[in-house]
């Protein structure tokens, strides 16, 4: 079966899902108490022209799962061609980071990015913002007051608000990050540790509806960083429809009845397969729609006797992302008589 995911507001889902759905975030997020900081670095995706009104940005912050606190900074990449760095308090808009002359800094696919925000060591209540473009060579640093609580961390890839309105995911195609990290209280004082981040900690980007996964992260490895260790790395993919199977087949089976067999298809959309549907048609009209996790169906002789039987098949994600049907593939006649 493949069931409708729930509304991302259910925070739930099935399969190899992640246990948390977001209708705007895609990445890492991990609940703490008294976070003082955040930091990661990520390679600046190039984004797909299609869709034409498509966003996305890329993040590190503090706040923002369980309150609507949260510090962050990091790149926009647009489907416009639009590529800058920002940061941003909430509840005020984000600020783009300029140049001296008043010009956005300049961030290209490729670069390669670190970012953090971290509360600062002297002086309660003031945080630092600082992002840097190693591939340009620029540098940005920010002291900005912020009072949020401190009870999360996360690095994310974002379909942000744009103009009020949530906007449409652009196709980002794989973001990739590493060495994140966080600042707060640990075994040897208060300091950066890396981050032992897991399953639990993985967020999906859904449609408004909940019915459908538009964003994966792989899951954060090495699990346990050893002690200095620059932190985990994860992957947050795009996801596009699977491509049909291939090579559909029908075969007698003596008397017993038909198999159907086909090929995997050649592309999976960024998602594993979660199974098939199997639509039986006659003289054109589907009569029977079959779902299974195998590449071959068994049909018993009885349910397909006579002339002008074919089946078409249809791959499905874990993220509820289907391929489009195959042309229909003819089945052998099953005449009465071979059903005595």
């Amino acid at each position: 079966p493949f069931p409708s995911l729930p509304h991302a507001t259910a925070a739930r889902s099935g399969g190899a899902l992640p246990t948390s759905l977001s209708t705007n975030w895609a990445g890492l997020a991990g609940t703490a108490t008294a976070v003082q900081g955040a930091a990661g670095q990520w390679v600046v995706p190039k984004v797909a022209a299609v869709p034409a009104s498509g966003y996305s940005a890329t993040w590190v912050g503090v706040d923002g799962v369980g309150n609507t606190d949260l510090i962050q900074t990091g790149t926009e990449q647009d489907a416009g061609g639009a590529y800058f760095a920002w940061w941003e308090i909430l509840p005020a808009p984000a600020t783009v980071i300029t140049q001296a002359n008043g010009q956005p800094e300049p961030v290209r696919p490729g670069d390669r990015i670190t970012a953090s925000v971290q509360a600062s060591t002297t002086t309660p209540g003031d945080w630092t913002i600082t992002l840097q473009d190693l591939t340009r060579n620029w540098s940005f640093t920010q002291l900005e007051p912020y009072g949020g609580p401190g009870a999360s961390a996360e690095w994310i890839e974002e379909a942000p608000t744009v103009n009020g309105v949530q906007s449409t995911p652009a196709d980002f195609g794989t973001v990739h990050f590493a060495h994140t990290s966080v600042y707060t209280a640990g075994p040897t004082g208060t300091g950066w540790y890396a981050t032992r981040l897991g399953r639990a900690n993985e967020v999906a980007l859904v449609n408004p509806a909940g019915t459908k996964v538009l964003a994966l992260p792989s899951a954060p490895t090495p699990l346990s960083p050893p002690p200095g260790s620059p932190g985990q790395r994860f992957t947050v993919t795009y996801l596009t429809a699977p491509y049909p199977p291939a090579d559909l087949h029908a075969a007698r089976h003596g008397r017993a009845g038909v198999w159907l067999s086909w090929a995997p298809p050649r592309g999976t959309g960024g998602a594993p397969l979660s199974g098939y549907r199997v639509q039986l048609l006659h003289a054109g009209r589907v009569v029977r729609t079959l779902t299974t996790t195998l590449r071959t169906v068994k049909l018993p002789a009885a349910a397909v006797k006579g002339k002008g039987w074919s089946f078409r098949v249809q791959a499905v994600s874990i993220g509820n992302q289907t391929s489009h049907w195959t042309l229909p593939a003819r089945l052998p006649a099953v005449h009465p008589t071979t059903l005595k």
